[in-house]
This record gives C-alpha cells, sequence and structure tokens, in this order.
C-alpha cells in the first residue's frame, strides 16, 4: 500500500460450490495476519460477503486474499473484490507483485503478473490524466550481499526517474519524492533490473494514484499473450490477462455501484485491409455500451463517450470480436475508469451566536459552524 486507507466491501464468488459438509473462507491478511474482513463459502453455496468489517492500512502494510479450506473442496475459479477508500480525497494506492527469474531483465504490468521479455508486452494504456509518485518496495527476501534489484516505472517505453532499488541485505525500498504524470493513451509498465546475481524473489510495489477527476480510479490489464487469430474472446478487467474462451473464467465481481468509462486497448501487431478487432463491455454475461474497433484507420482505439452503470454484485469483464482475418496478436493491453462520484459538501452555514453585552463596546457578527 502507498496511502492512508481502508479497505472494505469483500465480495466473492466461486464457479463452483465447496460441496456438501465443506466450506472455502476468504481472508484478507494484512502483513501475514488475518484481518476481520472475511466470509465463508459452505456446502451448495457459491457466493459470499462481507459488508460490515473494514480494515484500515498505511503505506508500506502488504495484503493478499487467503481462501483456506475446511474438508475436501472442489477445485474452482474465484473471483474477489474489495472497495479501497483513500484518507485523502483525490488519491488511491494501485500497485502488483511478481516473482522474478534470478538473474534477468523483465517487465510487468503495472497490477503485476507474469514475467515478460519485452517492455512492450507489459505496457497497460492509460484511459484518463492521472499521477503516480510516492514509490514503495518490499520484497520477499533480501536479494544477497553484493547484489541488488531496482523496480523502475517506465512511460511510454522509456524509464523515469521513479524508481527504488533493494540491496544486499535489506527487503525494503521507497521514492517518496518523484511524480510521473500520465495522459490518456500514455503507456506505464514495470521494470526489473538484477544486479550481480541475485536470488529469485517475489516483489511487490505500490504507488500513490492520484487521478485530475475526484472519483476516477482505474481498470488494467496487459500481458504478451496470443490470442487465437479469429475467435472470440474474454479478457480480465485487471492483471495479466488470459486467452479465455469462457467468459465466466475471466469475469470480475463489483464491490460496489460505479460508472465503467474511457475505454482504451491496444493490440500488436498493426493491422492492414480489412482486418479488425472490437472491444466491448460485458455486465452479467450481456454487451454493454462501451465499444471501440482497432483497424487499420484506428490503431489506439477508445471510447470516451459511452459509459455502464455497474451494480454492485454484477459480473464485468471484456469480450474481443475478430474481424478479417487478422493475424494472432502478441500483445494486448486493456484500460478503462471506475467512477463513483465523491460525496457533495453542503455550503457553510451561518449560525448566530447569541451575547449579553454587559459593559463594553463590541462588534459582534456571530460565530458559524461548517455542517457537512
Amino acid at each position: 500500500m502507498a496511502v492512508d486507507g481502508v479497505v472494505a466491501n469483500l465480495r466473492v464468488d466461486l464457479s463452483l460450490a465447496p460441496g456438501v459438509g465443506t466450506s472455502n473462507t476468504i481472508t484478507l491478511y494484512k502483513n501475514a495476519s488475518p484481518t476481520s474482513l472475511s466470509c465463508t463459502i459452505s456446502n451448495t453455496a457459491t457466493a459470499c460477503t462481507d459488508l460490515v468489517n473494514t480494515v484500515s492500512v498505511v503505506p508500506t502494510d502488504i495484503l493478499a486474499w487467503s481462501i483456506a479450506p475446511t474438508g475436501t473442496t472442489v477445485a474452482a475459479g474465484a473471483a474477489v473484490s474489495s472497495t479501497f477508500t483513500g484518507t485523502n480525497a483525490g488519491e488511491v494506492s494501485i500497485g502488483g507483485t511478481t516473482r522474478t527469474s534470478a538473474n534477468t531483465l523483465t517487465y510487468w504490468a503495472l497490477t503485476g503478473g507474469r514475467e515478460q521479455t519485452t517492455n512492450a508486452d507489459g505496457e497497460g494504456i492509460a484511459p484518463t490524466n492521472f499521477t503516480l509518485d510516492k514509490m514503495y518496495l518490499a520484497s520477499s527476501a533480501a536479494p544477497g550481499v553484493g547484489t541488488s534489484y531496482t523496480i523502475t516505472l517506465y512511460k511510454n517505453g522509456s524509464p523515469t526517474l521513479l524508481t527504488a532499488t533493494i540491496s544486499g541485505t535489506g527487503t525494503t525500498a521507497s521514492e517518496l519524492s518523484t511524480s510521473v504524470s500520465f495522459a490518456p493513451g500514455d503507456r506505464f509498465s514495470i521494470e526489473g533490473s538484477p544486479t550481480g546475481s541475485p536470488a529469485a524473489r517475489q516483489y511487490k510495489w505500490g504507488f500513490r494514484f492520484r487521478p485530475a477527476i475526484d472519483g476516477e480510479s482505474m481498470f488494467t490489464s496487459a500481458d504478451g499473450i496470443g490470442y487465437t487469430a479469429n475467435a472470440t474472446r474474454y479478457p480480465e478487467m485487471a492483471g495479466s490477462l488470459v486467452n479465455n474462451t469462457t467468459e465466466a473464467n475471466a469475469q470480475a465481481i463489483a464491490a460496489v455501484d460505479f460508472t465503467l468509462r474511457k475505454l482504451y486497448f491496444l493490440f500488436a501487431p498493426v493491422l492492414t485491409g480489412s482486418q479488425q478487432r472490437s472491444v466491448t463491455s460485458r455486465i452479467n454475461g450481456s454487451s454493454g455500451t462501451l465499444t471501440a474497433a482497432q483497424n487499420l484507420g484506428n490503431p489506439t482505439p477508445s471510447d470516451t463517450t459511452n459509459s455502464d452503470a455497474v451494480t454492485a454484485g454484477q459480473f464485468i469483464n471484456w469480450m474481443t470480436v475478430p474481424t478479417g482475418t487478422p493475424p494472432a496478436n502478441t500483445t494486448a493491453a486493456f484500460s478503462a475508469v471506475a467512477y463513483i462520484a465523491p460525496p457533495v459538501l453542503t455550503p457553510a452555514v451561518l449560525v448566530p451566536s447569541k451575547f449579553r453585552v454587559y459593559g463594553g463596546k463590541f462588534n459582534i457578527f456571530g460565530g458559524s459552524t461548517i455542517f457537512r
């Protein structure tokens, strides 16, 4: 985590029930310890929620979800979601985790995932104006004496000054003085660079995400993945991408009501002739209004006009549809904005104070109280 805030509104959905006499308990862990944010799916049920408990976090806290079975449960896919509300208006935390190879220069999507050998394969695309700063870095163990590992934020294929290095026997690092701004269509990724021969480790990073429009946050996913050239696929909203042929395997679950808007995506290689790839939002297995198509005349498609109202508990993902025999793509990235209108503060209300003046001269204008 890169900022103070509160995690809440846990929602979980399993693709298959755990089975009679068994259960799965899903719990948020903070700094390797279980928290109160937890719910249990038992027997033939497939979903659970915890809309009561909340967990406060501060910068450098490390979060993870645990799914603990009781009995011999059925193997199933899990969609787990929650909300994060920053203590300060207009800021949230965004980050990821990945496991590195010992001595390889690698790249990842901003939200983590599989290692990529080229930067382009890990690049996401910005759907709105925002800045990233307050970078915190942690590793599962020290890289080793005489060695180090550096994590760097990339923008449009070039390294930025937002970088941090864990060295020797250390396990944490940070860069708190540098800020990098992004505009719609800009690309971003994470580079991992070893010095010496550090052991393979799991690295975790967090950034402060500050949108130009209060109430916006970002879904982003990217991967160097070969989609089948001429078949419909269902990409995830966040994280690394998978070549999903079954929509249920790609669906995330909405933790709260929000508006989905500002779709941006990119594919490689470029298309020729009448070849086209379209991307459409999907809400509970039905197509939404957000849609755009990549073709020869529109290599960087977006939809900044339409929007979809998403209700808590609904399933969300993307759908890609090819036209005209496009080549199998080697890189894919999707981004959109989740918007929740910030609370409206009422104007100041002047509340007169009453005074009894026994002597002297006073100019009394009355006190005032701000009601919010």
